[in-house]
């Protein structure tokens, strides 16, 4: 539980508009997929996650 809330305040300080990480905290909700779809992976993203149908994305593709 400590993990995760200290990973949520880290996703907030590193807010990035395009990927609405103060709202969702990283996790794959429709504007974090939406700015991955729009923007690619940032420099932030984890290459080791993996979601069906995002892996281009996670690879730094659009």
């Amino acid at each position: 539980v400590l993990a995760k809330v200290e990973r949520d305040a880290l996703m907030t300080e590193l807010d990035d508009p395009g990927y609405g990480w103060a709202s969702n905290k990283g996790y794959a909700s429709a504007a974090h997929v939406a700015g991955l779809g729009r923007l690619g992976a940032s420099d932030q993203h984890r290459r080791s996650w993996h979601l069906p149908g995002l892996e281009a994305f996670a690879a730094g593709g659009q």
